[in-house]
C-alpha cells in the first residue's frame, strides 16, 4: 500500500509517496517526470523489507515550492530529505535516482557517503563523467543534448513549449524513448505533460538546466565528487538522450565499485518502460548490500 507523507526539508513541505517499513530508500525522479513513475518500485521495495520514499523534486507538483532551482539545491534537498526520513551515519539508507534524480543522488552520495549504503543511478552517468564528455567535444552527445542549449534561452524556451501545449515535451520523451508508448502506454506520458503544464513547474524544471551553465551573476557550476559507496547504473539500450556507452568507463567516478546494466528494448525512461526488470535489479542490489 502506497501512502502520502509530508517531510519538511529546507523550508518547504515535500509531499512524498511512501510504502513499506524498514531501511529507508529515497527514489528521486527526473525531467520531465513525476513521483508516480516510481509507484511499481515503491511496492517492490516494500515487499522485500524496505521503506521506500518518492518525493517530488523542488518545483514539481505536488510540492512545488520556491527556488532556487539549481544543482546545488538539488544536492542540499536530497541530503536534508535523507536525514528527515531517518538516514544517518549510524543507520545509513539507499538512493535511487533517474535523470536529474540520478544527478542529485550522485551529488548527495559524493558529499555525505556515510548516509548511504548503496545508490542506483538510472539513465545518466556520474555528472563529472558527463561534463568531461561534453567539454571534451563528444560530438554525438552534444548533438543528443541540443535541448539543454535550447533551454538556456530564457523566456523563448518557455514560450515555445507552452504554445505547443506540451506537445514539445511529448516529442522530446518519444525521441528519447522510441518505444515509450509501446512499453508503458500513454497514461503516464499524459500525466507528465499535465504536471509540466501546472503554473510555475516548467520554469522550475528549465532552471535546473540553466544552473549548470556559468553566468556572471551565478556561482560556478558545482563540482561533483566521486561516489564512494557501491553503485548500480541502469540504462536502456534504446536511450537516445544519453547512451549507456557514456557510463561504460566510470571507475574514477564510483570508487567503491559499480556495475552497469543495460535493459534491452527500453529508452531513457528505463524504470517505467521495463518496471519488473528494473525493480528486480534494484531490490537484488540493495538486499545483497543489506545482507553483508
Amino acid at each position: 500500500m502506497v501512502d502520502r507523507v509530508t517531510y519538511k526539508a529546507n523550508g518547504i513541505d515535500f509531499h512524498a509517496l511512501v510504502a513499506g517499513e524498514g531501511d529507508p530508500v529515497l527514489l528521486l525522479h527526473g525531467f520531465p517526470d513525476i513521483q508516480e513513475s516510481f509507484h511499481h518500485h515503491l511496492e517492490a521495495l516494500a515487499e522485500v523489507g524496505f521503506r521506500a520514499i518518492a518525493p517530488p523534486l523542488r518545483g514539481y507538483p505536488p510540492t512545488k515550492g520556491p527556488g532556487p532551482y539549481t544543482v546545488e539545491q538539488l544536492k542540499t534537498d536530497t541530503l536534508e530529505l535523507a536525514h528527515r526520513v531517518g538516514m544517518s551515519s549510524e543507520v545509513p539508507g539507499y538512493l535511487v535516482g533517474h535523470d536529474w534524480g540520478g544527478i542529485a543522488a550522485c551529488l548527495a552520495a559524493g558529499e555525505e557517503p556515510s548516509l548511504f549504503r548503496g545508490v542506483v543511478i538510472a539513465s545518466v552517468p556520474h555528472p563529472a563523467s558527463f561534463a568531461a564528455r561534453v567539454l571534451g567535444g563528444d560530438y554525438d552527445q552534444l548533438k543528443r543534448s541540443w535541448y539543454m542549449f535550447f533551454f538556456q534561452m530564457e523566456g523563448l524556451a518557455e514560450t515555445v513549449i507552452l504554445t505547443s501545449k506540451m506537445a514539445f515535451v511529448e516529442r522530446l520523451m518519444l525521441d528519447w524513448s522510441p518505444s515509450l508508448l509501446k512499453n508503458e502506454g500513454s497514461e503516464l506520458v499524459h500525466k507528465r505533460m499535465e504536471a509540466m503544464a501546472e503554473p510555475g513547474v516548467l520554469k522550475a524544471a528549465l532552471e535546473y538546466y540553466r544552473s549548470v551553465f556559468p553566468k556572471p551573476d551565478r556561482p560556478p557550476p558545482l563540482v561533483a565528487k566521486p561516489v564512494s559507496v557501491p553503485a548500480l547504473l541502469v540504462f536502456g539500450s534504446e536511450d537516445n538522450c544519453i547512451p549507456h556507452t557514456v557510463a561504460s568507463d566510470s571507475n574514477a567516478f564510483f570508487t567503491a565499485g559499480y556495475r552497469l546494466e543495460v535493459l534491452s528494448g527500453a529508452g531513457h525512461f528505463v524504470h517505467t518502460e521495463k518496471p519488473e526488470a528494473f525493480s528486480r535489479l534494484v531490490t537484488q542490489f540493495f538486499t545483497d548490500i543489506r545482507s553483508q
